[in-house]
């Protein structure tokens, strides 16, 4: 007997129940090397660069959440209207309800830059190369909601490029009262300290702001700063260095050994 085919329709109404069920979306992210070579590097990173300048314009609010639920969209976007160009904006607003699709914007902008000099990818390979950011975001992110361990690992990497999106002030003649540095900012300070003087005194102070960090119950903020570190120099070396911090603040956070889909962190975390 001939299996019944089912109209687009009813695929669709098919997909909502099971969304409506509960039952878990499958993950649009892809874990392969095919977008990471010379052919699409440069369209990922000024991708990679567009969400860097969101974070940024945000003033470091955004979350890795917001970047999946961003790229998603894109994905989706892409899939049913092929690429489109950024729309002109002479007033951009940054407010967190337009967080997602400044990422977007950004993402565009930053292709349409780089496709005036050199021939644009297919929207199939654009989308490739959205799902292999989504499979950093999955990497490189902790189960918190307010997760931003993804965007700290791209700061870091992309400063090994030269890349330092900044933030413009809007506030042109006004002072502000200078705020005192968080204790992430203490920790990251010390941290670049020791990688760029490869000081005793500034690692051991690392790793004891790092553990009064943690008694303290601040293991988000520990995995952002190590991540940063992370992406600026990106050895197994230094990822080992920092296991006595960044172990138990992934325990901290409930996260099973060995459930990073990066092997590094995965073997990391597997000890």
């Amino acid at each position: 007997m001939a299996k019944k085919r089912l109209s687009r329709a009813q695929k669709r109404k098919k997909k909502l129940q099971k969304r409506k069920s509960g039952q878990p979306r499958r993950s649009l992210a892809y874990h392969g090397n095919k977008y990471r070579g010379e052919r699409h590097v440069m369209a990922l990173m000024r991708a990679e660069t567009g969400i860097l300048e969101t974070y940024v314009m945000s003033d470091r609010e955004l979350t890795d959440r917001q970047v999946e639920v961003a790229l998603t969209k894109f994905i989706g976007d892409l899939r049913r209207d092929g690429y489109q160009p950024a729309e002109h904006r002479d007033l951009v607003t940054v407010e967190p309800e337009t967080y997602i699709d400044l990422v977007i914007w950004n993402i565009r902008r930053n292709w349409d830059d780089l496709f005036h000099e050199q021939p644009r990818h297919s929207g199939a390979e654009l989308v490739g190369i959205l799902r292999t950011i989504l499979s950093s975001v999955e990497t490189w992110s902790t189960p918190s909601p307010e997760s931003r361990g993804y965007l700290n690992y791209i700061e870091g990497f992309l400063a090994q490029g030269g890349i330092h999106p900044h933030l413009i002030s809007t506030d042109e003649g006004q002072e502000k009262e200078p705020e005192s540095p968080s204790d992430a900012e203490l920790l990251l300070d010390l941290g670049q300290t020791w990688l760029e003087t490869d000081s005793n005194w500034a690692r051991d102070r690392f790793f004891k702001k790092g553990q009064a960090m943690l008694d303290g119950g601040q293991a988000d903020a520990i995995i952002n700063v190590c991540q940063r570190l992370i992406g600026h120099r990106s050895e197994e070396a230094l990822i080992e260095a920092l296991r006595p911090l960044l172990q138990p603040a992934y325990r901290q956070l409930g996260v099973p050994y060995g459930s990073s889909p990066n092997s590094l962190l995965k073997r990391l975390l597997g000890q």
